[in-house]
């Protein structure tokens, strides 16, 4: 689950020298490259590395504020756009530089102050960063504003036509999948709909987060699949169609129309699924609900049966090993430390 995000940074009680010119640099750390970065430290190949250059190598910089001269308490108008990323622990550093206000060359740095961006959007939005180790009143105010797009979505409404079970031997139940299908990056799952047992069903309205396109042209093509729903066996495909969000946009007529093609691509006769209802709406975020204080928690189930191996044998998933976590254990940490950053006391509810 990814939606853009735009950061913005002001600054309380800066040494006086800062008034000669200030600029912040704004970094990014994923918690991939994150335990990455711990594995390697101990590895002798990097062992001439002084540990201090290391997190150098691991985060990206993702944006640079304007120089404000002559301000200890600058406010910065250029913001950082950020993809944030709710399944990943996204550490965030931020380095204030004293720079010469007319050759914006770097004199010296002021201060550098690292947070995760999942516990300021379970603060509100907005956290103020202490600066120095021993205290005063001199922080960073790192603020998280959600691009144009979020909050606006489509409301979109299908009909099927005429359509039939690929197969005698099973009843009719049909349902559609539909992706975005960017031409450099792998499909991304939009709607799946629920399944209907008629040759002319109406599925459900549901919505669609514009944010969802805003990575990909408006005439990056959309696919849609239809499906027949099997119990006891795989589901079998009717038939399936392509478009554009554009397309979409243009609202409901025969240019909404689309004949079904099997899976060789040649079109079946009066087989079509048809867009009924489109509207453009506010919709809430994720990002809103966190912000509202949505309380996050995880249920755990665990299957002690010995299929699972004696606990006492290494290859068993129940075996605890004295320096390393086991399936279990490394399930869990993944989980707890992402969703344990949403919570201000850093404790979790577990059911």
């Amino acid at each position: 689950m990814e939606q853009q995000l735009e950061l913005s940074f002001s600054c309380n009680a800066l040494p006086i020298e800062t008034i000669s010119g200030v600029r912040i640099s704004v970094s990014l750390c994923s918690s991939s490259k994150e335990n990455f970065l711990e594995k390697v430290l101990n590895d002798h190949f990097f062992c001439n590395i002084p540990s201090t250059l290391m997190p150098l190598l691991f985060f990206d910089q993702i944006g640079q504020t304007e120089t404000v001269i002559g301000n200890t308490n600058p406010v910065f108008s250029r913001r950082c756009c950020v993809s944030y990323c709710f399944e990943s622990s996204q550490k965030l550093q931020c380095v204030i530089n004293q720079v010469d206000g007319k050759s914006e060359k770097f004199i010296s740095m002021v201060a550098k102050v690292e947070c995760i961006l999942g516990e300021v959007i379970s603060r509100g939005g907005s956290i103020d960063l202490q600066l120095f180790p021993n205290g005063g009143i001199s922080f960073l105010r790192l603020e998280t504003h959600e691009a144009k797009l979020s909050g606006q979505a489509v409301r979109l409404q299908f009909k099927g036509h005429s359509l039939h079970a690929p197969s005698n031997d099973c009843p009719l139940d049909a349902y559609f999948v539909m992706y975005l299908v960017p031409e450099d990056a792998p499909k991304l799952l939009l709607h799946k709909s629920e399944a209907i047992a008629e040759k002319n069903p109406v599925w459900k309205t549901f919505l669609i987060p514009i944010s969802h396109f805003s990575f990909a042209s408006a005439s990056c093509s959309i696919e849609i699949d239809v499906y027949n729903y099997n119990v006891n066996r795989e589901d079998k495909l009717i038939g399936k169609c392509t478009t554009s969000f554009d397309q979409l946009m243009r609202g409901i007529g025969a240019l909404n129309a689309y004949k079904l093609s099997s899976i060789e691509g040649k079109k079946k006769r009066n087989t079509s699924v048809e867009l009924v209802d489109i509207l453009h709406v506010a919709s809430s975020s994720f990002i809103d609900y966190l912000k509202a204080g949505t309380q996050i928690h995880f249920s755990v189930a665990v299957d002690f049966t010995a299929s699972n191996g004696n606990p006492l044998d290494p290859s068993s998933l129940h075996y605890i090993h004295p320096h390393k976590f086991n399936p279990y254990m490394t399930a869990l940490n993944a989980v707890t430390s992402v969703i344990g950053k949403y919570n201000r006391h850093g404790r979790i509810a577990a059911l």
